[in-house]
């Protein structure tokens, strides 16, 4: 198969990260060497071989015009050369039409054309095509869901150095999703990520380590792993290592510490952190107690349907702590979190309407209904 020269590493990439794979729309294109813009001579010498029909030369001009090097940036005519080298087996254009196909940038968006073509791709060893392949059917975009042929390309893109693939390879062993589930296998997978620097694999890897899940529980190795995951921006890793800080395990109790993790979580919008964030003001552990902000951070929890935080919430309701008294929406809190099971919520919210009115009762539940409409 004929190939573009030396290729330098992929522009950019949308990862499939954050615990939960395949998540994003990627957006890596594949460039040749020395796609910069070129000389007027040059272009009308490369737009000759193109149109004399050389595969290369159709793939380079077709990246002048999805990169916009030296030229108006056209996507519609970059898919049309992309076409034409992709279908003489140029694995690179293959994969770059394919991610055309994904944005709907310059043809009709169609994840079954992006299937079709990135497999093709993924035929011509190429690593970041046999990912994005697997990614696609693990999440049945384009076609039916498949977690086996998930699993054969996403190791295949692992075992080809992409650190991505390796990432999520190990949360498939951990899961079993296409594989037989194995723990020590996914551990081995996460660390050689993570050991790269991929942020989600040293959030999980920590986590591993957290839980002895896979490896011997270490609480100093799942701090280190998870403050490196949380220095990356990971508000999952951020959450539990101000809960470590918190806690003091496998680090020196640090109240301070804790506070900034949490708080750093929080700001980026996990519930959980919210949560915990609220607790420490509720309690004053670390910092200076304050209604205020514990309320502050426990409703945003709530208001994420997080039902812990809304059976706290309803109590400082019911009670004015942080807020003013209000019984109507305590028991709307309540009522939300009973839905969730919450054993302490049910109890208070059958209490609270034994001392409220039938139109009190009434309001709560059409408050508690929209409420719910918007979690």
């Amino acid at each position: 198969m004929a190939h573009p020269r030396r290729l330098p590493p992929i522009r950019a990439f949308v990862l499939c990260v954050l615990a939960s794979a395949c998540a994003g729309t990627p957006e890596s294109h594949v460039s040749a060497a020395g796609s910069t813009s070129r000389s007027p001579s040059a272009m009308v010498a490369l737009r000759s071989d193109a149109e004399a029909g050389d595969a290369v030369a159709q793939f380079e001009l077709a990246q002048v015009y999805d990169l916009g090097l030296g030229v108006q940036r056209d996507p519609a005519v970059a898919a049309e050369w992309y076409r034409l080298s992709a279908v003489k087996g140029i694995s690179q254009a293959q994969h770059n039409l394919a991610l055309l196909y994904i944005a709907g940038d310059g043809v009709v968006r169609d994840l079954r054309m992006a299937r079709h073509w990135l497999l093709d791709a993924s035929g011509g060893d190429l690593p970041e095509s046999q990912y994005l392949l697997g990614c696609l059917y693990r999440e049945g975009r384009g076609g039916p869901r498949d977690y086996l042929e998930a699993a054969v390309w996403i190791k295949r893109a692992a075992e080809a150095g992409m650190v991505e693939a390796q990432s999520d390879l190990g949360l498939m062993l951990l899961r079993g999703e296409g594989l037989t589930r194995n723990e020590a296998e996914a551990g081995k997978w996460l660390r050689r990520a993570a050991e790269q620097g991929d942020a989600t694999a040293q959030t999980n890897l920590g986590l591993l380590y957290q839980r002895g899940v896979g490896v011997a529980p270490d609480p100093v190795l799942a701090a280190q792993w998870l403050e490196r995951a949380a220095e990356q921006g990971v508000a999952v890793a951020q959450d539990r290592l101000g809960l470590i800080y918190a806690r003091g395990e496998g680090v020196p109790r640090d109240a301070a510490l804790a506070e900034r993790w949490l708080r750093r979580a929080a700001d980026q919008g996990s519930a959980s952190a919210q949560f915990n964030l609220g607790l420490l003001y509720l309690q004053g552990e670390g910092v200076v107690q304050n209604d205020l902000e514990a309320a502050r951070w426990l409703r945003l929890a709530a208001e994420q349907g997080l039902a812990a935080a809304q059976v706290k919430i309803g109590a400082m309701y019911e009670h004015g702590r942080g807020v003013a008294r209000d019984p109507v929406t305590a028991l709307m809190w309540y009522s939300l979190a009973a839905e969730s099971g919450e054993s302490t919520a049910i109890e208070r919210r059958e209490v609270l309407s034994g001392a409220l009115t039938m139109d009190q009762i009434e309001a709560a539940g059409a408050r508690a209904r929209s409420q719910a409409g918007v979690l």
